[in-house]
């Protein structure tokens, strides 16, 4: 198994954590330098993205799991990536196709599409406007903050492209399948013919569908139907569902256990692990997208950082689902870590720029760059393939 952590959002928290414990995806033998091809073949690829998880929250809690990851595996603190906007559906996006929103078309929580306004759409917006106006110049400030959350918002977000029925429907996916883009699924089945891909969350469903982009064969996140996909803590009852076409699988979707009310933020991320379990134990896909919501959820309600005791609790949950998933790869014998003297950096066109220090410490296979969008450098990231 190879694991690959990821935190978002994507370009100003990917520095949080980035864990790579002998990162590779099965490619052809025409892909592979012949001093690469004594490489061991990956059979099985998790990615994590602990999504919003700042640097910081790693030190409010101790985190034994990504700690082992970390001493196992490649791990940086000096990167960036430079995209706008880094919300969660471009963030998570990104991080499954290696292209910057501008390529794969999702570029926010929404944007102008014909296809999906009303035809009164600018007038109810207008109206919408001037009203809010009227009550500001009252000073009404209550009155304005209860129409701008019942009236305005309802009206914007009831035709948000990432809504639950756009993602449900599959109509946020058909963006990234039209654009072209590859993606780590993608790259992996081309490389493996009838292998499985498996994206999950919990109450993001955008952020399921922006891992799963092309080539997911199952989606799994909570119904959320009327809900709006700006906010947090807007999903309190947890129930199966996934995107037309990339359905859960049945053994999911009946499953009583997962039908749960959230009373914790945490309750999140351990949905997702649960479903996460039951999919390695009983499909075991080759490739395993995870997004773990908690994070981004308590530190929206608490204000993050500034309230480190509940933080401390949502990264020790975090760490404890990182660790079920560890295991239970274990369990079924498919999981494998590199020794700290095999982990290797990628290597570029620039690498050797500084000194032939990286290139010196080892290469991984060209499709470990293809896959990963920046290259370590002097404990930086310098952006190469994202576009």
């Amino acid at each position: 198994m190879r694991l690959l952590i990821l935190s978002n959002r994507f370009t100003r928290s990917l520095i949080a954590l980035l864990l790579a414990a002998s990162f590779t995806v099965c490619m052809p033998a025409n892909h592979v330098k012949a001093d690469e091809a004594v490489q061991p073949a990956a059979k099985y690829l998790v990615l994590i993205s602990i999504d919003s998880c700042r640097p910081d929250y790693l030190s409010l809690a101790p985190t034994p799991n990504i700690d082992a990851l970390k001493a196992s595996g490649t791990s940086y603190s000096g990167s960036w990536v430079g995209q706008v906007s880094n919300d969660t559906p471009p963030g998570q996006t990104s991080m499954s196709t290696g292209s910057f929103g501008k390529n794969t078309k999702i570029i926010s929580f929404n944007w102008r599409d014909s296809r999906v306004l009303p035809a009164d759409w600018e007038f109810k917006f207008a109206i919408t406007q001037k009203v809010l106006d009227f009550i500001k110049l009252t000073g009404w400030d209550a009155l304005g903050l209860w129409y701008q959350q019942n009236m305005v918002r309802k009206t914007i977000e009831g035709n948000f492209i990432t809504n639950f029925d756009n993602v449900a429907s599959g109509f946020f996916n058909s963006y990234i399948k039209e654009s072209g883009v590859t993606s780590i699924g993608s790259l992996y089945k081309k490389a493996n013919p009838g292998a499985k891909v498996a994206a999950i969350s919990c109450d993001k469903w955008y952020a399921c569908a922006g891992l799963a982009a092309d080539s997911a064969d199952y989606t799994v996140f909570a119904q959320a139907k009327g809900v709006a996909p700006v906010g947090y803590n807007n999903v309190h009852s947890l129930k199966p569902a996934g995107v037309t076409g990339m359905l859960p699988p049945d053994y999911i979707m009946n499953d009583a256990s997962l039908l749960r009310e959230v009373k914790d933020e945490r309750d999140t991320d351990t949905w997702a692990t649960d479903v996460a379990l039951q999919m390695i134990e009983k499909t075991a896909p080759q490739v395993l997208l995870i997004n773990l919501p908690a994070i981004d959820d308590a530190g929206h309600a608490s204000g993050g950082i500034t309230d480190p005791q509940k933080m401390a609790a949502v990264i020790a949950n975090v760490d404890l689902q990182i660790g079920r998933i560890m295991d239970a790869y274990k369990k079924a014998g498919k999981y494998e870590l590199r020794q700290r003297g095999d982990t290797r950096v990628p290597d570029g066109p620039d690498t050797d720029a500084a000194g032939g220090r990286e290139a010196q410490r080892g290469q991984h296979p060209r499709h470990f760059r293809r896959l990963l969008p920046c290259q370590v450098r002097r404990r930086q990231i310098q952006l190469r393939s994202y576009r």
